[in-house]
């Protein structure tokens, strides 16, 4: 037996982080973003400057190893949210 799993949606493309809250908003209007360390700059300047206008989203960072206490650790940071969207590479989005 075999069993993968994977997020709902997955989305790359160019100049899509420019374009992901208009993704998202279609799943919910708060959103949590999860973000590698290394990109968060990027997201800064792509991402969190469209929300501009509201305060409808968090975004915190995850660095290390995927463990039930480091997932415990991000969990702990994250407000309510309707939509949680992870920025970055594979360990990001597993968290």
């Amino acid at each position: 037996m075999r069993i993968w799993g994977s997020p709902g949606h997955y989305v790359q493309g160019n100049n899509v982080s420019e374009k992901v809250r208009m993704y998202a908003n279609r799943f919910g209007k708060k959103h949590l973003y999860i973000v590698d360390d290394f990109l968060m700059k990027m997201f800064n300047e792509k991402v969190a400057i469209t929300y501009a206008d509201e305060n409808d989203f968090q975004a915190i960072t995850f660095a290390g190893i995927i463990s039930h206490s480091n997932i415990a650790k991000a969990a702990s940071k994250c407000n309510k949210a309707d939509v949680v969207i992870g920025f970055g590479g594979g360990k990001t989005i597993d968290v």
